[in-house]
């Protein structure tokens, strides 16, 4: 009972030591100063051409810019970027067989190094990102789909199969005018560029010893690290922040105005963006004016705003699917994720998750009403596929597992020839530091699983960000736990990535179906919204006969922020914060 209660005492002085720490450095913000929390700030990468993930996009989509932006809270209609104009049939940008679009480069736009904005910086960069394509998990694939028709510049054994000159050129500057020649027309191109387009310098990169832009450079720098781009934790972009320090140490971002943007400054100085895992210092951090917006996630915490003065909470509905996705080929490589490494009692074979009883036994195994109650505070519905509301596709008439441990059972009962059930088994799940929805998730079905059999045994562990995503990229996990949010409005965005074999999901899981592949290709370039629409069902039927994948939630995000924040707009596409407009 004494150490309990040292401990206890420890625990809170740090707490209090950390607090006063966290309150004095910003009590000297000034009002052209604002600071946003997050629970978790392990940032992936800054390069435009790597990152995926929506923490590094926040950062990278307020220092760099695109060819063209959403229009408002629009997710069809577009208005001018780093192009004066977006391409449309009515001002004859794009062509009347809608395969070519037009970019006029706005002139006079420096990047933050004092250098010209040019159309080739803007070529450079969409090569950069179709053609420093990683093995998973990277977005070249949302380009090389319209302009390649291939999702990965490789196959799985590292085999080139695209033309480097061929789609290269399709890539043209004339001019001061940008054009892409695609070989078919992809309605959902314009979507894809106003969020995957942001131009960076040519010149600064390649003087830093980044790839050149030549074939025969690129074939020697496939399958590139992120640490070794020159753009990992360094910024050169257009946009209204310069980057000032990437803190990974402590998990701070630091920007600054820039005062030579091309539109007007913007209305604040400096932005800073920092971790604190605590919800208590969060909170109180923003009851004294200490913090001015908090990045809460999950909805658990919604209650404890309720009475903090000066304080509002907004909602965000996000094109969102959050799930378990199974590994199909689990990575043996210094791997205690999996124990012994076979079906031995003390842990499971690589290859657990083919066996589609022990899938299926997952599936009904989870409390889906409970998790969206307990953890999202009933803000949440049950996805029935992996297409979010709101997009063509979506359809809540579809089949969808519900917690049934009887089923649960009988399914585990068969696996593996019934060798799961008497040897039982034992693995780990993983889930992202700071995130209480996912560990919530990962506890539910722990409890469940192990309430059917003394011999079944699940460890729940958790990880910062960038080695969680790492280990999700390496198949280190026999179950991962991550969520999409729709990268375009359209349907192929959900699903390419959740439900083809290139796609990011399917390829993190080592699974491949030919029927999958087919579909979403079809369904892609269909020209009617009906047959679409039947196709996307047929996909998601597939998906949940085969339990490829456990649909949790279409969550409801929450954000914390001071009630003298104004001008913050938020974008059912775009990830965090715009801070260009804002003002405290």
């Amino acid at each position: 009972m004494l150490f309990s209660k040292f401990n206890k005492t420890i625990r809170l002085l740090l707490v209090v030591t950390l607090t006063l720490a966290l309150c004095s450095t910003s009590a000297a913000y000034s009002k052209e100063t604002i600071v946003e929390l997050h629970p978790n700030l392990d940032i992936d990468s800054l390069d435009p051409a790597w990152a995926n993930d929506t923490l590094s996009h926040e950062v990278i989509n307020n220092i760099y810019e695109p060819l063209i932006r959403f229009k408002g809270s629009s997710m069809v209609e577009f208005d001018p970027g780093l192009a004066d104009k977006a391409p449309s049939p009515e001002n004859n940008l794009l062509s009347k067989d809608k395969r070519t679009y037009s970019f006029p480069i706005r002139q006079g736009i420096l990047f933050h190094d004092g250098t010209a904005l040019s159309c080739e910086d803007a070529r450079y960069s969409l090569l950069r990102l179709l053609f420093l394509d990683r093995p998973a998990g990277g977005p070249s694939f949302y380009l090389l789909k319209p302009l390649a028709g291939v999702l990965r510049t490789h196959d799985e054994a590292g085999v080139i199969q695209i033309n480097f000159q061929e789609v290269s050129g399709r890539i043209t500057c004339d001019g001061q005018v940008l054009k892409l020649a695609l070989p078919k027309p992809y309605a959902p191109l314009l979507s894809i560029l106003a969020q995957y387009s942001q131009v960076v310098s040519k010149s600064w990169v390649i003087s830093r010893g980044g790839w050149n832009g030549t074939e025969e450079t690129w074939k020697q720098r496939s399958a590139p690290q992120k640490e070794n781009s020159p753009l990992f934790d360094r910024a050169n972009g257009t946009g209204p922040f310069v980057l000032e320090k990437w803190d990974r140490a402590i998990k701070q971002v630091t920007l600054k105005r820039n005062n030579g943007y091309w539109q007007a400054p913007a209305r604040l100085a400096k932005v800073i963006i920092k971790e604190v895992q605590e919800f208590s210092i969060r909170r109180m951090m923003l009851a004294r004016g200490d913090a001015d917006i908090s990045s809460e996630l999950s909805p658990q915490y919604e209650p404890q705003w309720a009475n903090v003065k000066g304080v509002r909470l907004e909602y965000i509905q996000d094109p969102r699917t959050d799930a378990f996705f199974f590994v199909f080929k689990i990575s043996t490589a210094a791997n205690n994720a999996i124990f012994s490494g076979k079906l031995d009692g003390q842990g499971i074979p690589p290859d657990f998750f083919t066996d589609i009883d022990v899938r299926k036994g997952f599936a009904y195994a989870f409390d889906y009403d409970g998790f969206i109650k307990e953890a999202l505070r009933g803000r949440a519905v049950q996805p029935t596929g992996c297409i979010p509301p709101g997009i063509l596709g979506h359809d809540p008439t579809l089949p969808k597992y519900t917690l049934d441990l009887e089923k649960a059972k009988a399914h585990l009962r068969h696996a593996w020839s019934g060798a799961v059930w008497n040897k039982g088994f034992k693995l780990a799940i993983y889930y992202n530091s700071g995130n209480p929805a996912r560990k919530t998730a990962s506890e539910i079905l722990k409890k469940n699983i192990e309430s059917l059999n003394p011999k079944f045994n699940i460890e729940v562990r958790a990880l910062d960000w960038s080695t969680y995503l790492a280990g999700v990229r390496q198949r280190k996990f026999p179950m991962f736990l991550i969520g999409l949010m729709a990268s375009f409005a359209d349907p192929d965005s959900p699903a390419t990535a959740f439900l083809h074999s290139e796609g990011m999901y399917l390829k993190f899981q080592g699974y491949s179906d030919d029927k999958l592949d087919s579909l979403v290709n079809e369904a892609a370039v269909t020209p009617t919204l009906e047959r679409r629409s039947e196709l996307y069902g047929q996909l998601q039927n597939m998906a949940h006969d085969g339990a490829l994948q456990m649909y949790l939630a279409h969550p409801l995000g929450i954000m914390a922020l001071s009630k003298h924040i104004e001008g913050l707009k938020f974008h059912p596409i775009e990830p965090g914060v715009n801070f260009y407009q804002i003002t405290r």
